[in-house]
């Protein structure tokens, strides 16, 4: 039996006949042979030594830099893509531990999507892990401290089936939860981190019967079914997030209600029950999860269609008393997706066109990628 390393020596051995030979190499080669001491002779053969030795560390780096090249799983980012393909109802998702922004799948051009992307506060990165959930658009996505990442919840499949596994991004990989209770095939719900009871708090959600309404909280190891004595209408589009000011959770409902006054309501969770709120000025029913708390400002951003003006987004900062209506702040087309960036504190918004928006003194501007023309209305 031949020796499994021949083919390897005899591979490299082509490999460093084919390096050219330096000039000053070929020179010293052509010039006339005489004796030399001792000394000189260990000093050449120290020098050939050496260069040999470098040659050998140089083609085996290239080697060795080539092949992990070539290895695109743990998590490691991916060249040539600037940012997310242009895509509707992505699963998005603040990772408080690694401080960064975690994107997964959502519906583009070419259909329902399974890819992980990353913000780091600065630029995207495409993720190749080992392992990841289908294809799906409309996952809830939340940070989970107590889990060590992010979790996702449920979504719709590419048939349009309501999905019910628990995914957690640890950041690096993605592993499937086997979630004690867990609450059931749902899309549409909205997941958000409520740091006050140290939990991630599920609402909604379209397909079991008790997704309607239902309220979830995850303790980093089991799910757990809420008792309110009141609940928000469970209606498509409606957007949550933590108000850091207040301390408590804040959801608004979006347009999908059927009840007369339901859409377009703000609650907040205190950790055990949702009291409806009723300002004197209220923003028009979404169709999406775009809410996000500013640090700076201390106030929750809310991007919405504007009333009457289809996919025209218009943004709304809510103090913990009053919804405003903020006209000069430049927000892009819809619809869109919204969460806090970790690195900046920042409210990130991601519309359907795919390029990224940054909440900065209390006005949108784009951070990565081209907007399209005012009044496109882009859908993938």
């Amino acid at each position: 039996m031949s020796d499994p390393f021949d083919a390897d020596e005899l591979w490299f051995a082509h490999l460093l006949a084919s390096v050219p030979t330096p000039a000053s190499l070929e020179r010293a080669a052509a010039r006339p042979a005489r004796p030399a001491s001792g000394r000189r002779r260990r000093y050449r053969t120290l020098v050939l030594a050496g260069g040999l030795a470098l040659v050998v560390g140089v083609l085996g780096g290239l080697v060795l830099g080539l092949t992990r090249a070539g290895d695109k799983s743990a998590g490691a980012p991916a060249t040539g893509s600037a940012v997310p393909a242009s895509r509707v109802q992505p699963g998005l998702a603040g990772d408080d531990v690694h401080q960064d922004v975690v994107l997964f799948g959502g519906r583009g051009p070419g259909g329902v999507m399974a890819d992980t992307w990353i913000w780091d506060g600065h630029s995207w990165s495409q993720r190749h892990p080992l392992h990841s959930p289908s294809p799906r658009r409309g996952p809830a996505m939340a940070s989970d401290p107590a889990g060590g990442g992010v979790l996702l919840v449920g979504g719709t499949g590419p048939k349009g089936e309501a999905l019910a596994d628990n995914w957690e991004w640890d950041g690096t990989d993605w592993q499937l939860l086997a979630a004690d209770g867990a609450p059931g095939a749902r899309a549409g719900a909205v997941l958000s981190q409520d740091p006050v009871a140290e939990r991630v708090v599920l609402f909604g959600g379209q397909g079991a019967a008790d997704a309607r309404g239902s309220t979830w909280s995850w303790t980093g190891r089991l799910w757990i079914q809420e008792t309110p004595a009141d609940a928000p209408s469970n209606c498509g589009g409606a957007s949550m997030a933590f108000d850091d000011a207040t301390r408590r959770l804040v959801l608004v409902t979006g347009r999908g209600c059927s009840a007369a006054g339901a859409s377009g309501a703000t609650w907040t969770w205190d950790g055990h029950d949702w009291s409806r709120l009723r300002p004197a000025a209220s923003p028009p029913p979404g169709d999406g999860d775009a809410l996000a708390y500013d640090d700076a400002s201390q106030l929750l951003i809310l991007s919405v269609p504007a009333a009457g003006h289809g996919c025209t987004l218009v943004s709304w900062t809510w103090d913990g008393t009053a919804w405003a209506l903020r006209p000069d702040a430049g927000s892009p087309d819809g619809p869109a997706t919204a969460v806090r960036d970790p690195a900046s504190r920042k409210p990130l918004l991601l519309p359907a066109s795919g390029e990224s928006w940054l909440w900065t003194s209390g006005a949108w501007s784009v951070v990565a990628g081209a907007a399209p023309p005012a009044g496109s209305c882009p859908t993938p």
